[in-house]
């Protein structure tokens, strides 16, 4: 069973182990194939009133996401899984927790014509839970704006 649980900091030796199993995909989507570079990303945020939280299944660490909450919309600016089936299994769980801290909205930031950003763009293939609204070119990524239905 899938869980999210509000963190503080990342366990190192966990992102080291998430990264290397799913670096092909956090690589392609993120374009940060220096794992030393995006832990300290994740350890140095200064976004203001950010969210972090980590993803568990059965207390397994499997996904750590970053971002921060603006005017009821979680914009995510990053995101490591253990596999890419874990981002779309956590949907759910994440989705209760986001709203849970008032937002109607979450926007998803993308690399184009990457998997995530394809992803993002179909409303997570979950039209029951997103409902895609725009995008808005931010430079060499683009932010998605998907409803929360």
């Amino acid at each position: 069973m899938y869980q999210v649980n509000e963190i503080t900091d990342i366990d190192d030796s966990i992102f080291d182990l998430i990264y290397e199993n799913n670096k092909t995909q956090i690589v392609g989507n993120n374009g940060y194939d220096d794992k030393e570079k995006l832990k300290h990303i994740f350890k140095n945020s200064t976004f203001p009133t950010k969210v972090f939280f980590e993803v568990t299944y059965n207390s397994e660490v499997v996904g750590y996401y970053q971002g921060k909450i603006l005017n009821n919309h979680a914009y995510l600016y990053n995101a490591i899984t253990k596999t890419e089936q874990t981002f779309k299994d956590a949907v759910d769980v994440s989705t209760t927790y986001l709203k849970g801290l008032g937002c109607t909205h979450v926007v998803c930031s993308a690399i184009p014509d990457t998997n995530m950003y394809n992803y993002c763009l179909a409303s997570c293939e979950r039209t029951d839970i997103f409902a895609y609204e725009k995008t808005e070119n931010t430079g060499d990524t683009v932010d998605i704006f998907m409803r929360l239905v």
